[in-house]
């Protein structure tokens, strides 16, 4: 049995997500009698809830994929990496409400944008204020020294005497 990694809450709050879409639209999405749901409504509603777990969930999809990151590395986002990782869960969540009162919903620029930016995180191409993951596309320079290939008793040590002197090495006393 595999062990479950994920969040136990939304990388975005409602009122986070209220900042980036208009509350009035978010209301008439999330409202199933027809009557527009407050802003103060919002913050308690059980359909803008889901949408934001169901969007960060599609996040951590794309996130976790090869071991990039964790739940414990998105929960730990600050600065702007957080916002645009509450932006980004709030994007996915918007299209979620669109397609729960319209399942003929068109695909927006909207969606593209955010799905074009899933897709360029999965790949690493996209990354978060993380040090860890900044510096994993560096390279690092490693050297080789005499000592180290001789610990690997490779053929050329073994049988030295058939492969002559290389360039940097001394000549052993016979």
């Amino acid at each position: 049995m595999s062990t479950p990694l994920s969040s136990a809450t939304s990388y975005c709050s409602p009122a986070q997500c209220l900042t980036f879409h208009d509350a009035r639209q978010i209301g008439d999405l999330c409202s199933d009698t027809g009557t527009r749901l407050s802003p103060t409504d919002l913050l308690t509603d059980g359909n803008l809830a889901a949408a934001l777990s169901a969007a960060s969930g599609e996040v951590e999809a794309a996130c976790l994929v090869g071991g990039k990151y964790t739940p414990t590395d998105l929960q730990a986002l600050t600065g702007v990496s957080a916002v645009f990782l509450q932006r980004l869960v709030s994007d996915i969540a918007m299209w979620f409400l669109l397609t729960r009162r319209d399942s003929a919903a068109k695909i927006t620029e909207l969606y593209r944008s955010t799905q074009e930016k899933l897709h360029r995180l999965r790949l690493g191409e996209m990354i978060f204020g993380l040090l860890d993951q900044a510096n994993a596309g560096l390279p690092k320079d490693q050297f080789v020294s005499q000592a180290d290939i001789d610990q690997l008793n490779l053929n050329t040590t073994i049988a030295r005497r058939f492969f002559g002197v290389r360039g940097k090495e001394r000549r052993l006393a016979p």
